[in-house]
């Protein structure tokens, strides 16, 4: 099953996708508690076709995330983006890197 199968199941309120979703959301928000409390960040900018296709993603990340920071770590949360770049930036990089 792709992603994109996943996302459409999930939109139309298929039993179990929900969980998928949100399982992944969390999975993310471990993550993004562990890199913020080792290097805390100045920003953290998510790219891809998933998330920038599916913005509701960022939210729910961050209504996970806020569960595991305490006071003085809630401002990671003003610090994650989307992209705003085209999605064919890291094509564009490795092509630009070839050229160094």
């Amino acid at each position: 099953m792709t992603t994109k199968e996943v996302f459409e199941q999930y939109f139309k309120g298929v039993e179990g996708y929900q969980a998928i979703i949100e399982e992944i959301a969390d999975n993310l928000a471990q993550g993004i508690y562990a890199v913020g409390s080792l290097v805390d960040p100045h920003k953290i900018v998510f790219g891809g076709s998933v998330i920038v296709h599916n913005p509701f993603l960022l939210t729910s990340i961050k209504e996970k995330l806020n569960h595991y920071l305490i006071e003085e770590q809630e401002t990671l949360l003003e610090r994650l983006f989307i992209s705003q770049l085209a999605q064919d930036n890291g094509i564009l990089g490795a092509g630009l890197s070839v050229f160094k």
